[in-house]
């Protein structure tokens, strides 16, 4: 995993997406080398069952940092790399959807990285009836609006987690409305 690359499970489902997605990164590297969990197994330092092996890839079970490590040194593939892949996973699964975005905490942030997406925001809000400050954005648009900000779409999530514009699906389902870039 590169140094830019922050791990963020904001919730026990994420976590549990997460365990999911690694385990399937997991038997992936595996049958890339069309290998058996036995031959697997027997390529490990320490005894593993067949049956821990299994619940590792189907994500029902998570494994230590050491296991992990040991199960990807034995697939000869990196620890970092394989985490990575799971991480991008887990981003694009949980953003997948869209965002719910409070464009007054856009509006509200100076930084240049953002400049597009504010100039946007407050076109919006100079036409939006009613007050409301939250908008959907699908994720073709949130994707749109990183490329515009000169950012990957993981970069602009995290800024505007940071910045506490990303609200919560619950509380802004009834009152946000669906918006596009173009």
């Amino acid at each position: 995993m590169s140094a830019s690359t922050t791990v963020h499970l904001t919730s026990e489902a994420e976590a549990t997406d997460f365990t999911h997605i690694l385990g399937a990164e997991l038997r992936q590297a595996r049958r890339h080398r069309r290998w058996s969990r036995r031959e697997l197994r027997g390529r490990l330092k320490h005894h593993v069952s067949l049956p821990a092996l299994a619940s590792y890839e189907l994500g029902t079970r998570q494994c230590s940092v050491n296991r992990f490590v040991e199960i990807c040194e034995a697939l000869e593939t990196a620890a970092p790399e394989l985490l990575a892949r799971a991480m991008r996973r887990l981003d694009s699964a949980t953003h997948a959807g869209g965002l719910h975005i409070d464009l007054r905490a856009v509006i509200d942030d100076d930084s240049r990285k953002l400049r597009a997406f504010r100039r946007w925001a407050e076109q919006r809000l100079a036409t939006t009836m009613g007050g409301d400050t939250g908008v959907h954005l699908a994720a073709p648009a949130v994707e749109r609006l990183a490329e515009l900000c000169g950012v990957t779409t993981s970069d602009l999530v995290n800024t505007l987690t940071t910045l506490g514009a990303v609200q919560s699906t619950a509380s802004t389902a009834s009152t946000a409305s669906t918006a596009s870039t173009d």
